[in-house]
Parts: structure tokens; sequence; C-alpha cells
């Protein structure tokens, strides 16, 4: 809604732009296309008025200059006016009228001159083509137009800025040292909440005293120094794909409640497409779904499923998982993308509850540089819903591996 009223705004706002501007410019055309006929007409009505009035014996001398201003009328009509009579000048405008100023005309100043043998008038004066006072008059017109365009932007941007939301502040849990087997020495990285998208540039500004920040390390400098350590026979690109087992054939590889995969082909799945992406040095999340308060045969499940493996794209890499949440993979994403698409997700399930329900949680873990098993990382994915369950404000939670604590971990292997 906001993104389409701002192409509207913008489109209006350009409109009353180019509508000031051509105001503007197709007045101060027309008065200077109609100048030379507009002037010509303006001189003889004058010209012929004053020499009328001259022609009158019995005027008095003030009773002819008030008719000589009223032939003139508004001077601002010229740059330039003389009026002699035998060799005596009767009116000039303006009072210190040169010679110079009379040769040094404009080019939009047409000259007209007028003699009258029977008086011994001679009329001369200079006309603007385009009068100044015509083109302060557009001019100030189009000013306040394109002023009132500005104040109504900046009172537009005021009112889209109050109604934008505040930038969220960078949180980070603390390290939580998961109990693993194969990581007995330390925790090599930190659950993150989905609030750690988006970062502000100081951390000044984060209040709780027991935050922590994780330093970011350049990921494949690192991954080249864990190879040089310890090389390790990674499988080929044509990988091919295992025969699952563990399911009875007549089951087939979907279950008909959700039609996602069954748990029992996850690991196989999970371990294979590991292989894979290291082999192609890609990242892989792995995203555990919990939906409490609903089960596998409710309808609302079912339209979840369907949402899910739409956005997934893959039906193959959605599996159910535990009695109440759904298990997914995704080939190329890192932790940041991840939690961004996760946040999307919860937010998309709960628009299809009309009641509220279920209650969705989401955990997160994706390979990063390590080369880690598929046990190690549903574990850490569990470790991650378990942390968003204790703050229903964070529903969606990662595991981001610690580069330099991995780095260790390989060192010491």
């Amino acid at each position: 809604m906001k993104k389409t009223f701002v192409i509207i705004y913008s489109v209006f706002i350009s409109l009353v732009l180019v509508f000031a501007i051509s105001f503007f410019g197709v007045n101060i055309y027309n008065e200077h296309t109609h100048g030379d006929l507009r002037t010509q007409v303006r001189f003889e009505k004058m010209s012929t008025s004053i020499i009328n009035a001259s022609k009158k014996s019995n005027l008095s001398s003030d009773e002819l200059n008030r008719q000589i201003n009223n032939a003139i009328g508004d001077t601002k009509d010229f740059s330039f006016i003389q009026i002699k009579s035998n060799g005596n000048a009767v009116y000039s405008y303006p009072s210190d009228l040169s010679e110079e100023l009379k040769i040094n005309s404009s080019k939009l100043v047409l000259n007209y001159s007028k003699r009258n043998a029977e008086t011994g008038l001679i009329i001369e004066a200079g006309m603007y083509t385009i009068r100044p006072a015509v083109i302060y008059r557009y001019a100030k017109i189009t000013f306040f137009i394109i002023l009132i365009a500005a104040l109504i932007t900046i009172i537009v941007i005021m009112i889209q800025n109050n109604k934008a939301p505040q930038k969220k502040v960078r949180k980070v849990r603390k390290v939580v040292q998961a109990q693993a087997e194969e990581y007995d020495e330390e925790e090599v990285g930190d659950y993150v909440t989905d609030q750690d998208i988006e970062v502000q540039e100081s951390e000044e500004d984060v209040e709780d005293d027991s935050i922590e920040v994780e330093e970011e390390v350049e990921e494949p400098a690192v991954q080249e120094e864990a190879v040089e350590k310890e090389p390790v026979e990674l499988p080929s690109h044509e990988v091919e794909p295992v025969e699952l087992e563990g399911v009875p054939d007549e089951k087939g590889l979907f279950s008909p409640d959700t039609g996602l995969g069954w748990e029992s082909y996850l690991n196989t799945r999970l371990e294979n497409e590991l292989n894979r992406a290291t082999a192609s040095e890609l990242d892989l999340a792995l995203f555990i779904i919990k939906l409490s308060g609903i089960t596998r045969k409710d309808e609302l499940m079912k339209k979840i499923c369907d949402y899910l493996i739409m956005e997934f794209q893959f039906k193959d890499l959605l599996f159910e998982y535990k009695e109440d949440s759904v298990c997914a993979l995704k080939i190329s994403m890192n932790i940041d993308d991840a939690i961004a698409f996760a946040e999307k997700i919860e937010a998309e399930i709960k628009k299809l509850s009309q009641d509220n329900k279920p209650k969705v949680f989401i955990g997160i873990s994706t390979r990063g540089i390590r080369m880690v098993s598929a046990e190690r990382l549903l574990r850490e994915a569990d470790e991650a819903i378990v942390h968003a369950q204790e703050d229903e404000s964070c529903p969606v939670v990662g595991f981001r591996a610690d580069a330099v604590k991995y780095r260790k971990f390989i060192e010491q292997s």
C-alpha cells in the first residue's frame, strides 16, 4: 500500500510541476507572439489621442498634460516615451531619458515614431514585446504552485516517516553451550533471534548488559585454511541419489495426511544434500517449523503444508518431523537470508489461521563453512526451537556458526 501511494503521489506531483512550467512557458510564448501587433495598435491609439488633444486650442497646459497622461496609460508597457513640440520636449519617460537609452534598446523592444506637421508634434516610444510586468505576474503564479507542491511533499514525507516502523536494535543471545558429541571442546556458534536481520550502525543503543555482538569474519578465508589444515576427500558433483529405505513401499514417499515426506527419510536425504552442498561449496539451510496446537490430520495443517510446498518449491525437500513439526531444506541460503525467509513464513502461517492457532516457532541452522553431519544440523535446529519457545516475541531463532571458534576447533582436532 505504501509503495502504491508513493508511486501515485510521485506521478501526481510530477504532473503538477509539468503544469506549472508549461503554464509559465505558454503564457510567455503567447505574449511574445502577439507582441508586434499589440505594440503597434497600442502606439497608434496613444499617438492619435495625443495629436487630437494638441489640436484643441482652448486647452490649458495642465489639461493638455492630463489628456497626454490618459492617452499613455500604463507606462509599464514602455521602455521610453518622448513627446516634442517644435523641438522642445513636452513629455519624457523616464524623466532622465537620454539618447543612449533610445538607441540601445533591447531586442524585446520595438521602437515607434510619429510626426504631425500640423501641430509640430514628434512622438517616439519604445514598447516591450514581452512586458516585464507580465513576466513577473506569471513567474509569481508558477512559483507559488511549485512552493505549495513542495510544502505538501514535505508534509507527506514527514507523515510517512512517522508511520514507518522503527528500526529494531540488533539483539544477540548469550552463547549457548550445546552438548554435542562431535564438538566436545567448545561450542562453535551462537543462537540469534529474528531481530538479528535489522542492524543499527551504532551498538551504543543496546541497553541489555548481557548481550554480546559477534564480529563478522570473512568466511572464504576460513574455509581455505580449514581445508589446508585437514584435507577432506569430498564427493563429486555427480553424487547419485540414494535409494531410500525404512518405510514400507506401499506407503509411498509422501504422507497422505500432509503431502510431505516421511520423517524416516529425513536423515538420509539431509546427509545426501549436505554432501552435495559441500562438494559444490554451497550453503544449505535447515528449517524446523513447530506448529503447536494442531494435529497432522487437521484441515489447517494441510493448508499450511501446501503453502510450505509452494514456498520451498521442491516437495521432496520437506518432511514430517516429530509430532507437531515440519522439517525443510533450502539450498544456497545463508543464515541471514534464512531468518528473513522464516519471518515471512511465520507471518503467512498466522494469516492462514482465523483463531490464532497454531503457535508457530521456527528453528534454523545452516552448513556455513563447516563440514557438518545431518545429526548435528538437526540438533542445532532443535536447540534453536527451544530458545524460540522461551521468548514468544522472537518466534524465529537461528544458529550462526562462529568462524573463529570453528577454525580453532579444526586446528585443535
